[in-house]
């Protein structure tokens, strides 16, 4: 029965561009927004929203699902939020809203549905108001909700962004009581009046009365009235009544397939065993027996929540454990063939499915990772039994690459325990997977480049074993892993001019451009710091022509700009370090990528300061200095440096004295040769402009061996 009351107060309240309907469950909100947009016959988005979408990365990469089916002409998928994005989330934020709406076409409403899932301190909740600040003319946000508007989005209401559709608003009148009734079956008006009361205006409640009546038209007595209640208390009641009056096959049927999130036809087939599976959904739907179409989907069914709420807890009384485990382990391979991969995970856990979640995890790790879905991996991981978690070094060797960007120790704490495990099992691929993970939690960190001296080790022993790849880029990534170790910590090592062949050999070779560029961009990096910039720009400049020409990311665009600001910088090449820096810090703070943020802006300054331009090394300085409240501590290092240096220039050498002195300490705890050989040198200058000669020589001569060692041509000459 269409509301056409609601329909015209809907009409009113689009003229603000978001809708928030809440009210309780069985309400009729979803109904309403359904049956507005096909009343109007009205372009729609539907997201069915669920606890997931409390981890922002699912959200958008389900998000970006729904608009791809929204708009099929578009080839290029929506963005993902990957962990190079994660500390700028605002700006990811605004550019995927801005990128949705672009793709739809106006008159258009996007709908949110059960956003009360979400969890209270959810950050979507943030990303919600960030993206919806600006809404397109001709979009309509409507937000179905159990919940009041969250306080992070009450900014919205205050800028007359926002209107609301209360439970005030949905409760039904007497004519629509009235109406409702007339559909599902006759009764005597008096009768009708007693129901309308009793429902005090709530849909489910209604009509779980009409169908909870005896043969004699008498509604069964439930205590009290129910505003003495709470909705769930109410439902279960009469949903008991319902389900008592259906048939054993019907009864058999609604407890089996509650166990699915969603359903066609063939998965109640395929789960019940029932040929007459079809037939059967069809009369549940169209008698409203608590089933819905998903909007998004016209073959897909679900149970009103509450109703499937009370057939899962019924089937745990009805059905023994063993069958009740058998029936999850079919629901599951279900799901997982229609791709409802959250809700997999879900039974498995629910029905302590260990084995079911650990294939899981196996088969849909290094999806979930590109995806950007760290979290959720690593919340299934959690889920797990310590002993079965524990005996699988490739479960631990995925919780580490899980944690990687956001707890690096943690993860290498994980990647030295699979190493053990598969050096035990003489899995030689996974001994160099944990290699790889644990150099990047080290990098990551940046901390204690001493750290690298074992991997190192472990990492020559492995590559003397001939060692098979699958795959070039795996071969890639082990080659690269120990140069980049060999460069940072042991620039001294005999064979490193060898590993820089090869890193540029294998990645030649590839076709990923982005793994190409982040490759072979340390390379010149080595050259660079040996004081070899012909050779540096020689493997840059075809790196330069391979982002113009192909769909470089984010991170692999900025990584290219903040090491080619570097050379420019060191080269003396000041326009020209500033203009990189200016194309970097230009997609950074657009995409909201910022991992290399730190980095372009030190070249900055350091270009700046070079130039003898402090006004604008301040304006960098600045910069840094908002971004080092938590700082690495290899960023905090050079960030003392520059100070050190910006002081010198200043003829400061109180303070000069004191920031180099910092960045010296930091940097020998590091264990980072090249960096301690620049601080040494600016230590030096300091204390030779203090009049601590002596102290300035023993400086110089330390800088002068690590140069020597490493044998750059340019530390020699800055000696």
């Amino acid at each position: 029965m269409q509301r056409k009351r609601l329909f015209r107060l809907l009409d009113i309240k689009c003229k603000q561009p978001i809708v928030w309907v809440s009210g309780p469950p069985g309400s009729g909100k979803t109904v309403l927004a359904s049956s507005y947009i096909d009343a109007g016959n009205l372009q729609c988005l539907w997201y069915q929203a669920d606890e997931g979408d409390s981890d922002i990365a699912t959200f958008f990469y389900y998000m970006g699902l729904a608009v791809k089916k929204a708009s099929p002409h578009k080839r290029n998928p929506m963005p993902l939020l990957t962990p190079e994005y994660q500390m700028g989330v605002p700006a990811f934020t605004r550019r995927y809203f801005e990128e949705l709406f672009r793709r739809l076409e106006p008159p258009f409403i996007i709908v949110l549905d059960n956003y009360q899932e979400v969890a209270t301190q959810s950050q979507l909740h943030e990303v919600m108001r960030e993206g919806l600040s600006y809404v397109p003319e001709g979009i309509n946000i409507v937000i179905i909700s159990r919940s009041s508007v969250p306080k992070e989005l009450v900014r919205l209401r205050a800028n007359e962004m926002l209107s609301l559709v209360k439970w005030e608003d949905l409760r039904l009148t007497p004519e629509e009581s009235e109406g409702i009734i007339h559909i599902r079956r006759p009764v005597p008006v008096e009768l009708m009046e007693l129901l309308h009361e009793k429902a005090s205006g709530w849909v489910a409640g209604l009509v779980l009365m009409i169908e909870a009546m005896d043969t004699e038209g008498l509604v069964r007595q439930y205590p009290g009235s129910f505003s003495d209640f709470s909705h769930n208390e109410v439902f279960g009641y009469f949903a008991h009544e319902v389900f008592d009056n259906t048939d054993p096959e019907t009864q058999d049927f609604l407890l089996k397939t509650s166990l699915l999130s969603g359903m066609t036809a063939k998965m109640t087939e395929c789960l019940t065993g029932l040929s007459r599976s079809d037939e059967i959904l069809s009369t549940l739907y169209q008698e409203n027996y608590f089933i819905l179409k998903r909007p998004e989907s016209n073959n897909t069914y679900q149970y009103h929540p509450l109703f499937r709420e009370f057939l899962l807890a019924y089937a745990k009384t009805i059905y023994p454990p063993d069958k009740l485990f058998k029936l999850s382990q079919k629901a599951a391979a279900l799901l997982e063939e229609a791709g409802e991969i959250e809700e997999v995970a879900r039974l498995y856990i629910k029905s302590e499915d260990w084995q079911g979640l650990s294939r899981l995890i196996m088969k849909q790790a290094k999806l979930l990772i590109m995806h950007g879905r760290n979290q959720v991996l690593a919340q299934w991981l959690k889920s797990l039994p310590e002993d079965i978690f524990n005996s699988t070094p490739w479960l631990i060797y995925w919780l580490g690459a899980s944690r990687l960007p956001f707890d690096p120790p943690l993860s290498l704490s994980c990647f030295e325990q699979t190493f053990k495990q598969f050096s035990a099992q003489e899995d030689q691929m996974g001994m160099f997977m944990s290699c790889f993970g644990a150099i990047n939690a080290i990098l990551y960190e940046q901390a204690d480049f001493k750290l690298l001296d074992s991997w190192i080790s472990m990492l020559e022993d492995l590559f003397r074993s001939d060692p098979y790849f699958p795959s070039p880029e795996v071969k890639a990534r082990a080659i690269s892993s120990m140069f980049i170790s060999l460069l940072l910590r042991q620039p001294c090592h005999p064979d490193i001019e060898e590993w820089a062949e090869r890193v540029l050999t294998v990645s030649r070779c590839l076709q990923d451009a982005n793994l190409r560029i982040l490759s072979e961009i340390d390379v010149s990096l080595y050259y660079q710091w040996t004081g070899r910039f012909a050779a540096a720009e020689e493997v840059i400049a075809p790196l330069r022509n391979l982002a113009r020409q192909s769909q470089t990311t984010s991170l692999a665009f900025t990584t290219l700009k903040a090491f080619e600001a570097m050379n420019y910088s060191l080269k003396g090449m000041h326009e020209s370090c500033l203009a990189a820096v200016s194309e970097g810090l230009k997609v950074a703070q657009s995409t909201g990528v910022n991992t290399m943020l730190c980095q372009i802006l030190t070249h900055g300054a350091s270009s700046s300061l070079g130039a003898g331009d402090l006004d604008r090394a301040r304006q960098f300085l600045e910069k840094i200095a908002l971004m080092n409240e938590s700082p690495q501590r290899m960023n905090m290092s050079y960030y003392k440096y520059l100070l050190a240096w910006e002081a010198l220039l200043h003829n400061d050498l109180i303070n000069a004295h004191e920031h180099i002195t910092i960045a010296l300490d930091l940097v020998v705890k590091i264990g980072f040769p090249f960096m301690e050989a620049m601080i040494r040198y600016g230590m030096a200058q300091v204390l030779f402009g203090r009049g601590e000669h002596q102290e300035a020589a023993e400086n110089l001569a330390m800088t002068w061996r690590i140069g020597r060692g490493m044998k750059s041509h340019m530390i020699e000459f800055m000696c």
